[in-house]
C-alpha cells in the first residue's frame, strides 16, 4: 500500500480533474485511510478506485480520467503551457487529443502519444509573430499613403 500512496501523490490532483475541483479532491481524499468520499458523499471507496475505468460514484467524481461517466469534460493540463478542456467521451479512443498525451493515459494507445506541447507552443508564437509583423507592414504602407 506504501507503493499506491507514492504513485497516488505523484498523480495529485487525478488525472483529467479540472483545477476548480483540485480542493475538493484534497479535502475528499483520506491518505490515512487511504479512501475516496464521493463529492456527492453518497459512498466512500477506496483510492484504488480512482481512475479505475468503472464508475463506483453516482456523480462521476472517481472517473475524472475516464470515460466511464462521459458527462462533463476532461481536463488537458498540456503541461501548463496551452490548458484545455475536452468532452469525455473523446477519452481513451486512442486520438491524442491533449497535446501532451493525457487523454489516453489509461490506455495501451499512450505510447502512441507523444507530448507535442512545446512544438505547438512553438509553431504559435511563430504564427503570432509572423502577424505582428504583416500588421506592422500594414500599417506602415497605411502610413505612407497618407503622405
Amino acid at each position: 500500500m506504501l507503493f499506491f500512496t507514492i504513485l497516488l501523490q505523484v498523480q495529485f490532483p487525478p488525472i483529467g480533474s479540472h483545477p476548480d475541483s483540485w480542493n475538493k479532491y484534497k479535502e475528499n481524499i483520506d491518505q490515512e485511510k487511504l479512501t475516496f468520499r464521493c463529492f456527492d458523499n453518497s459512498k466512500i471507496i477506496s483510492l484504488d478506485k480512482i481512475n479505475d475505468n468503472y464508475l463506483d460514484c453516482p456523480d462521476g467524481s472517481d472517473e475524472p480520467g475516464t470515460d466511464a461517466y462521459q458527462n462533463g469534460t476532461f481536463y488537458c493540463n498540456n503541461s501548463g503551457i496551452l490548458p484545455m478542456s475536452i468532452p469525455k467521451w473523446s477519452v481513451g479512443d486512442g486520438i491524442c487529443d491533449c497535446c501532451d498525451g493525457s487523454d489516453e493515459y489509461f490506455m495501451k494507445s499512450k505510447w502512441s502519444c507523444p507530448n507535442t506541447c512545446q512544438s505547438l507552443l512553438e509553431k504559435r508564437n511563430k504564427l503570432a509573430e509572423t502577424i505582428r509583423m504583416k500588421i506592422l507592414k500594414g500599417l506602415q504602407i497605411k502610413a505612407d499613403l497618407r503622405l
